[in-house]
This record gives C-alpha cells, sequence and structure tokens, in this order.
C-alpha cells in the first residue's frame, strides 16, 4: 500500500479515522472513503484498481490541481491511499487509465463529508452497480461466508432493485436498498457476517441510493 500525502506532507494514524462512506465505480476501479477524522475533517480515499495500476491521479480544488499521483506502468500497486484536509474541498479526483484505456477520463466529486460520488466518464450505471454488488453476494454464498439461506435474503432484494430501477420504479428501489441495508447490518449485528464483509454491501447500497437518486 501506498500512501499518498496531499497539502502537508505528515502520515496520520488510521486509528483516529472512523465511519465508511459511499464510493464511487468506474470500470476497474473505486475510489472510496476509508476513514475520517471528525475533529478535523481529515480524510483518507482509496482509489483501487485490481489490474495492478494507480494510472494518473490528478486531484483538484477549486479546478486547481494540487496533487498528482503517476503510475503508468504495471506494479504490484493496486491502490493508492489520498489524504484530504479541511482546506481541501470541495474536492475531485481525476483519474486516467493511461495503461490500458488511453484517455478514458472519469471524475468523482468528494465533499466535506467524505463521500464520494462518480460524476463523469465510465461511471457505473445503478443498475451496474448493483448487478455487481449481487456478484459480491453470491461470491460470499459460494465461499460460505453467507449461509444459501442469509445471503437468498440479500440476494433476492437484489434482484428487485435491478427489476424495479429498469422499470423507472425509484420508490420500490428505495424501499429495497433500505431492506437491503437493514439486512446486511442485522446479519453483522448477530455475527453472521464479519463487518469487513458486511460494511462494503452497505456502502455499495448507499451509494446506489445516491445515483438514483433516493
Amino acid at each position: 500500500m501506498i500512501k499518498g500525502i496531499w497539502a502537508i506532507i505528515a502520515v496520520s494514524s488510521v486509528l483516529l479515522f472512523s465511519g465508511m462512506y459511499a464510493y464511487g465505480v468506474a470500470g476497474n476501479t473505486t475510489v472510496e472513503n476509508i476513514g475520517v477524522n471528525p475533529a478535523t475533517t481529515f480524510i483518507e480515499i482509496e482509489v483501487s484498481d485490481p489490474d495492478g495500476l494507480a494510472d494518473v491521479i490528478v486531484m483538484k480544488t477549486g479546478g486547481i490541481r494540487f496533487g498528482v499521483v503517476l503510475f503508468c506502468a504495471p506494479t504490484i500497486t493496486t491502490s493508492v491511499i489520498l489524504e484530504f484536509v479541511a482546506s481541501n474541498f470541495p474536492a475531485t479526483i481525476t483519474v486516467e487509465d493511461c495503461a490500458t484505456r488511453p484517455g478514458d477520463v472519469t471524475e468523482w466529486a468528494i465533499n466535506s463529508a467524505g463521500v464520494v460520488r462518480c460524476t463523469s466518464g465510465s461511471c457505473l450505471t445503478p443498475p451496474e452497480q448493483t448487478e455487481s454488488l449481487n456478484e459480491d453476494v453470491q461470491s460470499l454464498i459460494d465461499d460460505g461466508t453467507l449461509t444459501v439461506e442469509d445471503g437468498e435474503k440479500l440476494t433476492k432484494s437484489l434482484d428487485k432493485i435491478i427489476k424495479a430501477i429498469n422499470n423507472g420504479d425509484t420508490v420500490t428501489a428505495c424501499d429495497q436498498l433500505n431492506k437491503l441495508i437493514k439486512d446486511t447490518q442485522k446479519l453483522i449485528d448477530r455475527g453472521d457476517l464479519d463487518s469487513l464483509e458486511g460494511q462494503p454491501i452497505i456502502d455499495a447500497a448507499e451509494n446506489i441510493k445516491s445515483g438514483i437518486p433516493c
């Protein structure tokens, strides 16, 4: 893991941070808030790309660039952590995949609460995000992390969400997303699903809600 320090050259302990927020998805790249210090609005954002390329990451505030990460060759790096302070907001991250998709530029907006939203470029649509989440939940069933019974409760909600979005029924889609979040939290609370696996489901559902929007 490589840390990119912006605005100040300092390393801050992740132990000070709490909270997980929605993330933006574009192609193989995800952008996610992994921690926030409420006292200082010091936020860590992780940019992940499973093909092992961090690509070109440009960070801007008010249209002015204040940081850049450049990895245009295959490396063992699959993610980079970007650190923001209050003065950076509202901010954007622009990612250009210079190795596998030259010229493919995607932008994410980040607000002072650390909520990340894919705003332009190859952003996944809410149905695509829901399909991806459905695949993730199915993987948890397949590897035994979730029982078939518990997993099917989640996948049934996801199937209803996809159908509702495609039919333009945002009320049902939002209701089912809230149900999915509630059911996932119940699994975490009773110890049937570790928070490391459950929280990303909740975060993804919240991000889909913001994309509909609910």
